[in-house]
């Protein structure tokens, strides 16, 4: 028997995208002249999804990975499909040291910490809230979001029922995405 517990971590990782679009647009950050690093070490067909749409926003794509070999097939395809160059490195000097945006997937603190990191760099951390021991770094740190919900949504007539009161918003509609993921659109997250 599987048991899923409802965090909210699966709804962070459904609105990764539309955070890093919102982080770019709120920094001044433009996609096509910027650098996104990837740190993660799992392999699922969430992530592989998630850099390929990346990719075609994004000049430069960096993959820092314990596992090389689990991206080298992603790398080779996305350069003879459509010419998109994506490093995969374990390189803890060059790996996230000129991403604009960094999206922590699975790194845990001590690990990250290891890697160069730009000064200014947006890190936005999926799994666990970690903080940079870098005296210079400067950067913005997402750990957490909060949401709400659009106004005569679907989702918000469900979810504000007087039944639900007790219960914290962010859980709510992770499972009410589960068989409704159209809804998606009609969330409003604020990263923190």
């Amino acid at each position: 028997m599987q048991l899923n517990v409802i965090q909210g971590k699966n709804l962070f990782k459904l609105l990764a995208h539309k955070i890093i679009k919102t982080q770019c647009l709120q920094n001044n950050i433009k996609p096509e002249k910027s650098v996104i690093s990837i740190a993660v070490n799992s392999n699922d067909e969430w992530i592989m999804n998630l850099i390929k749409e990346l990719s075609i926003e994004f000049k430069t794509i960096n993959i820092a990975t314990n596992n090389i070999k689990y991206f080298k097939n992603l790398e080779n395809t996305l350069f003879e499909e459509d010419g998109t160059i994506i490093t995969v490195t374990n390189n803890k000097k060059k790996g996230l040291a000129k991403a604009n945006i960094i999206l922590n997937i699975d790194f845990p603190q001590e690990l990250i910490n290891k890697y160069t990191i730009f000064e200014n760099a947006i890190i936005i951390n999926l799994e666990e809230k970690i903080k940079i021991k870098k005296k210079r770094f400067s950067g913005k740190i997402i750990n957490d979001y909060n949401i709400d919900l659009k106004k005569g949504s679907k989702i918000e007539e469900d979810l504000k029922k007087e039944k639900y009161i007790n219960y914290d918003i962010r859980d709510l509609a992770e499972v009410y995405l589960k068989n409704a993921p159209e809804e998606l659109e009609n969330l409003i997250y604020l990263a923190k």
